[in-house]
């Protein structure tokens, strides 16, 4: 009984010290690895009768298994023995993943271990509850919360080489054969113009063609206009920059309780408040959308094809959209072989077999926000829908601008009172300190709620179409006063400049201070936050639209941004898939420090327009 009892601590004792040595006084920690020794006494024999025989190489199989929070130990000299399996330990349903690595014998396996779930649930939920009721990692956990996975099985479980798999491959070799003839034959030879549809179409395969056109600065687009191409590539990059600190969140981190104050950080509020880089590309596809529909019903003459307007837009987005989705789904695993890669299974093939076409109909923003495909793309299916409205009210601003500009209104006016609505019912905050899943599932993804930029950038392209027609109008009146006095344009980049300063580093305030914050004073930050953005961003940049602002427009309007504004949606698409890979795929878990997201998203940003180029 001795010689069994000093295995079976030894043994269970050290993974359970990980947990419950940091918030267990001696007597309770005595307590603990009895209950431990009395659960694993209930298991199945052969696990049981293996444990009990491992005196004499008990150091090597602790030395394989993790020692901390997020410690993946040697995963593979573990899967490697004969003797050995590895168990992944996993705590689900938090903002950030916990989990270890543990080495026990072959005999052992996933249902061994349930019967230490409850042991776990009161050392994990003392340990999260010593964070402060202010960390956003704090929440009730239960059993069902605690999961032990066998990384090796769950891989064996998945047909990596199945026909989804082969189909992808030949419809991206046909593809390749597509543009290797196209280049081919169309070398040399001059486009008179007199082509049919069939090789019009097959022209587009051309990869010099391509090449040539893609860097080449655009011909139709007015001069005051390039400015946006800058604004476009750094909201991106933003945009990076932000999933490099969110994903990174996705993965093992061992010091994962030191997110709470790397969130607290001042200058941290950038990587925190990136979500203001996505409003910005709301407004931009409001403007440009709306400006150009504009420019095609008065060239028409007040007509427009709606259905062939429509399908203009589901063709130059879907197919990329397409492509990308089967990469994720059938070609990425194949890589994989982290411990924890097992999770990547489930967001391609459980999530994406389960609502792939929910993405496919552009409504994945209403659908389960962690069961989704290719989560990061309901930015897509609110922009699409956002869409669908534009046309019609291209069309009430031609035939009545009072009336196109009162739709504008009632439209903002009434989404406006629904966010209001539900940021107080809900108690929703934009405070990482308040974490709440109803902050994703109910507002944070949804069209009423993320309206108001685009409605902005359609506004703007109103206002701008009236001026350059010359129209007799208070915006053009502004626009003559802003060319012709430079306080005036100094004016607006002071207050721009403070006021999007201002938005971002709020969240420092509401992360450190979340308690001070009035239910009123939260509620309004959360609602107007994103129009106030995109209005002290127009601010910025109206002097250059209008012909004037030159240092903006030297910086923005550069050359260097036009190929890179190009890539900007195949970029969105890709770069999660790298950073949710170099998550999942790890083998022994990271540290979470700044530096390393730094690093990290500089080569995502590197790799993602690369493979964006090629596609």
């Amino acid at each position: 009984f001795y010689r069994v009892m000093k295995v079976t601590t030894l043994f269970w004792g050290v993974i359970f010290l990980c947990f419950g040595a940091p918030i267990l006084g001696k007597p309770s920690l005595k307590n603990a690895l009895v209950n431990f020794y009395k659960n694993i006494s209930r298991a199945d024999t052969e696990c049981k009768s293996v444990i009990m025989s491992l005196a004499d190489d008990i150091g090597g199989v602790l030395l394989r298994s993790g020692k901390g929070i997020n410690a993946l130990g040697e995963y593979k000299d573990c899967s490697e023995y004969a003797s050995t399996r590895y168990i992944l330990l996993l705590v689900r349903g938090l903002p950030a993943l916990i989990g270890m690595g543990l080495c026990v014998p072959a005999k052992c396996h996933e249902k061994d271990f349930a019967p230490l779930k409850k042991t776990l649930l009161g050392a994990l939920s003392g340990l999260i509850a010593k964070q402060g009721a202010d960390s956003p990692l704090s929440k009730n956990l239960t059993e069902d919360n605690i999961e032990f996975a066998d990384p090796k099985l769950r891989k064996e479980a998945q047909h990596l080489y199945s026909e989804g798999f082969w189909v992808t491959i030949m419809v991206f070799a046909v593809l390749i054969v597509f543009t290797a003839l196209s280049t081919y034959l169309s070398s040399g030879k001059k486009n008179d113009g007199q082509e049919s549809i069939a090789a019009r179409v097959f022209s587009c395969f051309n990869y010099e063609k391509n090449i040539s056109s893609y860097f080449e600065p655009p011909t139709r687009e007015e001069p005051d206009l390039r400015i946006l191409h800058g604004i476009r590539v750094l909201s991106m990059v933003w945009i990076v920059l932000g999933h490099a600190f969110y994903f990174a969140k996705s993965g093992f981190l061992t010091n994962v309780f030191d997110i709470t104050s790397f969130l607290k950080k001042f200058w941290h509020s950038y990587l925190t408040n990136a979500t203001f880089s996505v409003d910005v590309f709301f407004f931009l596809s409001g403007f440009l959308a709306s400006y150009l529909l504009v420019k095609g019903v008065e060239a028409a003459k007040g007509k427009l094809r709606l259905w062939h307007t429509y399908v203009h837009r589901i063709l130059r987005i879907l197919p990329l959209y397409v492509g990308v989705l089967l990469i994720f789904v059938f070609i990425v695993p194949v890589f994989g072989s982290g411990p924890g890669f097992h999770l990547f299974y489930e967001k391609t093939k459980v999530d994406c077999g389960s609502s792939f076409y929910q993405n496919l109909f552009f409504v994945n923003n209403f659908s389960d926000h962690e069961r989704g495909c290719m989560t990061w793309t309901w930015y897509l299916a609110n922009d699409m829908q956002f869409f669908l409205l534009t046309p019609l009210l291209v069309l009430v601003y031609y035939r009545s601008p009072r009336l196109g500009y009162a739709l504008l209104g009632v439209l903002a006016l009434g989404c406006t009172v629904t966010s209001i609505i539900l940021a107080i019912k809900y108690n929703l905050s934009c405070s990482l300190m308040k974490y709440n899943q109803d902050f994703f599932e109910l507002y944070y993804r949804r069209p009423y709620n993320r309206i108001t930029p685009y409605l902005l950038g359609i506004l703007l392209a109103f206002l701008y179409s009236s001026y350059k027609k010359g129209q007799s109008f208070w915006f053009t009146t502004l626009c003559h006063k802003i060319q012709e006095n430079g306080y005036i344009r100094w004016g607006l980049y002071v207050f721009s400049i403070l006021g999007i300063f201002w938005l971002i580093h709020a969240m420092y305030w509401l992360n450190n201070y979340p308690k001070d914050w009035s239910t009123f004073e939260d509620t309004f930050y959360l609602v107007f936050s994103k129009p106030l953005f995109v209005f002290c961003l127009i601010c910025l940049i109206l002097p250059s639209i209008v012909g004037k602002g030159r240092l903006i427009t030297a910086i923005f309007a550069h050359p260097y941004f036009v190929p890179l504004s190009r890539n900007t949606y195949c970029v969105y698409l890709l770069h999660p898939i790298f950073m949710i890979f170099i998550s999942l795929d790890d083998r022994r878990g990271k540290y979470f420090e700044y530096n390393d997201i730094v690093i990290k998203f500089l080569g995502f940003s590197l790799i993602s327009y690369t493979m964006s180029f090629v596609l």
